[in-house]
Formats: structure tokens, sequence, C-alpha cells
């Protein structure tokens, strides 16, 4: 791999307001910025493709911890054959299959039972494929790129980023915070984006959270400085850490994606969008 001076970002076209003939000049988008907006459509657009995904999700409070583990996988050839499974904990958890327009469904581990219309599947699909979501809502949108490191990833030219969690907001935005809401304290990790689509092609990344309210301020009896009363911050923690993995490669390839054994093979009626 081979490090390589940062390309330019994306520029937008400048913008015309009303009737005038001044042209509004408009900041320029970066690959990160856009990767952002990366949405389930992008990944259509890209043709067929294989996106798998792991994650790591600890939970602790003073009384003990959680653990919760996930993966996934999509076969994508094109919106009429893919087929997307999850597990959880080590246990299958949903395995949908789409071929020849023609949609199958196995939940729990159960076999793969017919379904007919497939846009119920793909529509569940579209909202729920992109564990990179949940790093964005832990860090409030917090994320920080580092320097672009140019790299080749499954044959494509990419940009990798060393990522940071952003400074907190002010004081005065931190006390907008209510409950047990937990804040962002740290986050770590890599990503590599597509040059050519802003596509998150491979990302290592992990974040944590936590809630640690601050402790009330008193007065001091003899007048001196107000002083935090003594306690446990361990009775009060409440901490969230999310690992996450994920890979898109095999970008134009056919993943082999089939029918079940024995299904018929005619595609299902389209429903005009």
């Amino acid at each position: 791999m081979v490090e390589a001076r940062r390309l330019s970002g994306v520029a937008l076209a400048a913008l015309w307001v009303g009737c005038t003939d001044a042209p509004v000049e408009v900041a320029p988008i970066t690959p990160e910025a856009a990767s952002e907006q990366v949405t389930f459509g992008t990944l259509q657009d890209l043709g067929s493709f294989t996106f798998q995904y792991s994650s790591r999700d600890e939970r602790k409070v003073a009384a003990g911890s959680t653990v919760r583990d996930a993966a996934g996988s999509l076969k994508w050839k094109d919106r009429d054959n893919w087929e997307y499974t999850t597990v959880r904990d080590g246990i299958p958890a949903t395995h949908w299959l789409i071929a020849g327009a023609r949609a199958w469904e196995g939940l729990s581990g159960a076999a793969l039972a017919a379904k007919g219309d497939p846009e119920p599947l793909r529509a569940q699909l579209a909202l729920g494929w992109d564990p990179w979501e949940d790093i964005v809502a832990m860090t409030a949108g917090r994320i920080v790129y580092g320097p672009g490191i140019e790299e080749t990833v499954d044959g494509r030219a990419a940009m990798r980023h060393d990522l940071s969690l952003a400074p907190s907001p002010s004081a005065g935005a931190r006390k907008r915070i209510i409950g047990q809401a937990l804040s962002p304290t740290s986050l770590t990790g890599q990503v590599w984006i597509d040059n050519a689509t802003s596509v998150r092609l491979l990302a290592d990344v992990v974040v944590t959270a936590s809630n640690v309210p601050p402790a009330p301020v008193v007065a001091a009896e003899d007048g001196t400085a107000p002083q935090a009363p003594p306690e446990d911050p361990g009775d009060r923690l409440r901490e969230r850490t999310l690992s996450v993995k994920l890979a898109v490669t095999g970008l134009g390839q056919d993943p082999g994606v089939s029918a079940p054994p024995g299904s018929p093979t005619s595609p299902v009626p389209s429903v005009p969008e």
C-alpha cells in the first residue's frame, strides 16, 4: 500500500438565486462528508457486491455488564436477486432470500419458506442494513476524520482515515442533556472510503459512551469554596462500548444468489413503483 497526497474534494456547482446573474459559491463536499450520506440506494447503484459486518455491544452498570454479539451478510446481485442473513449471539436470526423476484424467509434458524411479494423484505433491508448508523448515533455525529492515506481495497482506490471524537459541546449545550442519556467519551479506529463513490469499503471502529452525572456542589460550612460531597462514581456508572467491523467487497462480481432447490424459477410480476 502506497501513501499518497490527498486528492481534492468534490466541488459543487454554483447555485443561482432568483433572477440575478451572480452565482452563490458553495463549499466543496469532502469524500468523508459524502460518505455520511451514503444510503442503500447508493450501494444499489454500484451493481453487485457482498457486504459483511460484525458488532460487539457491551453495556456496563454498577451491578455488572452484558455483551451482545451480532453479524450480518448481504449478497446483492440486483433488487430481484439477493440474500441477507444475520446472527445474534451465535444464533441464526434472519434469513431473507430473493431470487428471480420471488421471496423466501427463515427466522430463528427455521427453514426458508416462500413469502411471495419481495417488496416488504426490500423495505426492511433498506431500513436496517447499515451498522454505521449506530456509530453516528452514539457519537452524536462528532466523528473526526484524520488525514487521508491513499490505499487500494479490493482493487479500488480508497482513502484510509484514522477516526477520533470531536471535542464535547460547550457547557451550555451539555446542560440541555437530561435524564440518563449517554454522552460519547471516545472514538477510535479506521475507515476506508472509496474515491469514486464515497462508499465505506472497510471500517474497524470502537466507540464508547457513558453517563456519570456531575456531583452536586454544596457550600462548605466554614464558608470556604463549595465542595462536592464524596461519593462512589461506580454506583452511578452506565457505560456502553460498541465495536463495529464492516466490509464491502466484490463490487461488480456475481455473489452467487440462487433459489432454494426445488423452488419455482419463474419470477413474480413486479409491482409498478
